[in-house]
């Protein structure tokens, strides 16, 4: 059976395939300009192993409208990441 794991930059993303996932409202979304938890995580991962930090773990994952604002927090507070300039 193949792993669903996926890996970006050579870091291994966390399979979230066994991970519940909040199906609430989805109104902290909005500031994001993301319409789906699984879309948001995936932007979130590439942002922070781009910024040389790890990926949403699946206890961090959105399970619940606690979890899903507390993302969205730790997205607006991360740094916009910037291509590198080919000189």
């Amino acid at each position: 059976m193949a792993s669903k794991q996926k890996e970006i930059a050579s870091v291994k993303v966390p399979d979230y395939s066994r991970t519940r996932v909040y199906r609430g409202t989805l109104e902290p979304l909005s500031g994001t300009g993301f319409w789906t938890i699984e879309e948001f995580v995936n932007a979130m991962n590439d942002r922070l192993i781009k910024s040389g930090r790890l990926p949403v773990s699946c206890g961090d994952y959105p399970s619940s409208e606690k979890k899903l604002i507390r993302l969205v927090k730790r997205w607006h507070d991360l740094p916009t990441v910037q291509a590198s300039k080919a000189a």
